[in-house]
């Protein structure tokens, strides 16, 4: 009874996953956005419309992505399908959860989680698709739902790595060429750099890998090869820059600039003075004035004690 129970478990493996991305998907389109929303979504469709750079880091990948996106569906305002695009890669991510989730269990498939690998890994990855923070960030033009896909994405390689599903070498090599668009799109990934090194060196060695005395730092230099690959994409902010892109935020219109987010004319400090640095101390002085205000009674602005450097950026940047 046992092996027919496993059969039809990978059996049912395929329909399930389609399932679940059609009902992720489904969910998603039915609650998304119809229009502009809150927070960086109108900056992010404004420049993936204009193929710009938007507020540091300047987010290329997302860019080019929403740009031809919008190219190959054009259905309804460049606002909804920046908005669809999330919902899609939001759905993939859940799909790839599922496989994810399906492999781990797939080795126990003699025992009752084994059967019933396929409904816990769907049940497991839908949980995830519709839970509130997830599913917010699926319905609205953010580079989050990018962001999850990414890593979604790094964990399945690496579990078909450990099952020995791919070679090494590919592994190695397609890990860091998905770290390194995935640090392009957010910067938060980054933090998956220690695993991600832990997992190069534990890969399954292959006839595609040294054996030699630099046998263990082979895969590392693969991989950081192929992260640096992926990390090209940032030549994507100074290329625009120079070529005047509708929207420039902090003009970084040389290599070097683009690293500090500036432009090469004020040594690499941001033109606008649009840095986090500049946008928080600004945050804090405005609110500071107004609860003065407010507390005061009046509308007039008071006497400002504050530095000059704290008040320059708010004329400029906000």
């Amino acid at each position: 009874m046992d092996a027919p129970l496993g059969n039809n478990c990978k059996d049912t493996a395929p329909t399930l996953g389609a399932f679940l991305f059609c009902g992720a998907f489904a969910l998603y389109l039915f609650t998304l956005a119809p229009t502009v929303t809150f927070w960086d979504s109108g900056e992010l469709i404004a420049a993936s419309h204009l193929l710009g750079i938007s507020h540091q880091p300047g987010y290329p990948l997302y860019c080019i992505l929403g740009k031809g996106f919008s190219l190959l569906l054009p259905v309804g305002s460049n606002a909804f399908r920046l908005n669809l695009m999330s919902a899609a890669f939001s759905a993939l991510t859940a799909f790839v959860v599922y496989k994810a989730v399906l492999a781990l269990l797939d080795d126990r498939a003699e025992s009752v989680a084994g059967r019933l690998a396929a409904p816990v890994a769907a049940s497991l990855a839908f949980l995830m698709a519709a839970s509130r923070t997830f599913w917010s960030q699926a319905v609205v033009a953010e580079v989050y739902a990018l962001n999850s896909f990414f890593l979604a994405l790094l964990v399945l390689m690496h579990v078909y790595s450990r099952q020995g599903r791919i070679g090494a070498a590919r592994y190695v090599r397609l890990s860091g060429f998905v770290f390194g668009l995935g640090v392009v799109n957010h910067v938060s990934l980054a933090v998956y750099l220690p695993a991600l090194a832990l997992s190069w060196g534990l890969a399954p060695r292959d006839e595609n890998l040294d054996e030699g005395p630099c046998g263990r730092i082979t895969p590392y230099l693969q991989g950081v090869f192929f992260a640096l690959l992926g990390l090209s994409v940032f030549f994507y902010l100074p290329v625009r820059s120079a070529a005047g892109a509708g929207l420039d935020i902090g003009h970084p219109d040389t290599p070097r600039s683009s690293l500090h987010g500036g432009s090469s004319g004020t040594g690499g400090r941001p033109r606008s003075r649009s840095s986090s640095f500049s946008y928080f101390t600004c945050s804090w002085s405005r609110r500071r004035r107004r609860g003065r205000r407010a507390t005061s009674g009046s509308d007039s602005r008071p006497s400002s004690t504050y530095p000059r450097s704290l008040r320059v950026p708010c004329s400029r940047a906000c």
